[in-house]
């Protein structure tokens, strides 16, 4: 499967933003649970 470099380059930082977003959140909250994006 071939994907694009520019696919690739906001994948990653879809996913960054994610890990970002889920470590700041509070420790003591239950995580929230994961919605499917709107492609």
């Amino acid at each position: 499967m071939q994907i694009s470099r520019r696919q690739f380059i906001v994948g990653t930082a879809v996913a960054a933003a994610g890990a970002g977003l889920y470590s700041l959140r509070p420790k003591h909250y239950e995580p929230a649970a994961p919605r499917p994006l709107d492609k």
